[in-house]
């Protein structure tokens, strides 16, 4: 299991619960499809987009760290496209400091 780090840039018009709920579903998909184990999850709320995407100039940003499979990150991120609440995503492997 190696580290790994999701942003995800939610639609902004969501309503707060269905926010919450997008929020679940995200995590749900790393533990089932990411074969994982959530570890932190921080919700940035509403923040100013660089450049509007599907006609947004906000988005609802979303942290997500977890423990996951390497072969099982393409997986994730197919499921993380055909999202609808989702906008974009970027999942990256943080550097480990070797001391």
């Amino acid at each position: 299991m190696r580290p790994y780090e999701v942003m995800v840039i939610l639609d902004p018009t969501l309503s707060e619960e269905d926010t919450k709920a997008s929020v679940a579903k995200v995590s749900d998909m790393i533990k089932s499809i990411g074969k994982g184990s959530v570890t932190q999850v921080e919700e940035w709320g509403k923040r100013k987009l660089a450049y509007d995407i599907k006609r947004h100039a906000e988005g609802y940003y979303v942290i997500c760290e977890f423990q996951g499979e390497p072969s099982a990150v393409a997986d994730l991120e197919q499921a993380l496209k055909i999202s609808d609440p989702v906008l974009r995503f970027l999942i990256v492997s943080p550097a480990t400091k070797e001391a």
